[in-house]
């Protein structure tokens, strides 16, 4: 049992295992925000063919390219290998729309849409570690080379050889942080951070004052608003409010580097979807678009799931 343990630890990159969550972060934020606007706005059968095309190629390519051959990306085998995929790509992306033509009613059911995706996913996943395999069989044919990879025949049973054991074991996040250094407490909890408290009070009591203040004028007076405006205040209170929590509360010291920027574009998509969900509630109930005490509370509730997402998805983009 030994050298199997000791296999898959050396197997394990927690540099891979960090962009496979990235790349999930960018399918499902892609994903949620096509479906979210194209379901509620649209009802268009070419919103999806745009999603199901654009989710299978990030996952498959996004896989392959980012996640485990991102120190080959320039290499003339790996550009090869992706030129031989392409028309065998295509011919998935066919059978996802003739499948969405051919069950129109299932391809706007989620859990429908989504296990097509992922069993095409598969499906094509068996077909192109082969290829790629090949080629790179092909290009690290020497003695020296084929000492540092395992042996390869070109054969799905070689490519799952090489992917098994990154695919079995993920770390967990207390692990990462015990590697580290980082310091854990006893009960588990985080050491208090009083800046952190504090710029996270002066957001709350901003966004509870403007919240008072629509009750009040609701409750005497009513508002007045067309819908246009109710639009531009709910958007307006929940970008602020959400990416006030990430820039402002939770990212105020590191807001000059690159990697909180690349967390804010992930968020972007999940941002729109929910601003997509919220507006379609008003466009669905239009008699509860201008009472404040709803308006008010799907902000916060929104708002809440939001910078819970956004706190993981910094977390995993954080070097």
């Amino acid at each position: 049992m030994a050298p199997t343990f000791t296999q898959i630890e050396n197997d394990l990159d927690l540099g891979k295992e960090q962009r496979t969550e990235r790349l999930k972060w960018v399918l499902y934020g892609v994903g949620a925000m096509a479906f979210v606007l194209g379901n509620y706005f649209l009802q268009d059968r070419v919103v999806d063919w745009v999603v199901h095309a654009s989710s299978l190629t990030i996952l498959c390519y996004g896989f392959i390219l980012y996640i485990h051959e991102i120190e080959h990306i320039r290499e003339l085998w790996l550009w090869k290998s992706v030129v031989t995929t392409i028309p065998l790509h295509l011919a998935f992306i066919a059978s996802l729309f003739w499948w969405d033509t051919r069950f129109p009613s299932l391809a706007h059911s989620g859990f429908q849409f989504v296990g097509v995706l992922f069993t095409a996913f598969a499906v094509e996943l068996f077909f192109f570690l082969p290829i790629f395999e090949h080629f790179r069989s092909s290009s690290f044919s020497g003695a020296h080379n084929n000492e540092a990879l395992p042996r390869s025949t070109g054969t799905w049973q070689s490519a799952a050889d090489r992917m098994r054991y990154k695919l079995r074991l993920r770390p967990k996040t207390a692990e990462r942080d015990h590697q580290a250094g980082t310091k854990i407490t006893v009960a588990g909890e985080e050491d208090s951070d009083l800046p952190k408290d504090e710029r996270g009070n002066h957001l709350n009591w901003s966004f509870w004052a403007v919240a008072s203040f629509l009750l009040v004028v609701y409750l005497f007076k009513g508002i007045s608003l067309t819908d246009i405006w109710l639009y531009i205040l709910k958007i307006s209170l929940f970008t602020t409010f959400c990416y006030g929590h990430l820039l402002y509360v939770e990212e105020k010291e590191h807001i000059r580097e690159s990697w909180v920027w690349k967390a804010v574009l992930v968020t972007i998509p999940f941002h729109i979807a929910f601003l997509g969900i919220m507006i379609g509630i008003d466009k669905a109930a239009p008699y509860l678009a201008s009472n404040a005490i709803v308006f008010v509370f799907l902000i916060w509730a929104f708002g809440w799931v939001e910078t819970k997402l956004m706190d993981q998805i910094a977390d995993d983009y954080q070097p």
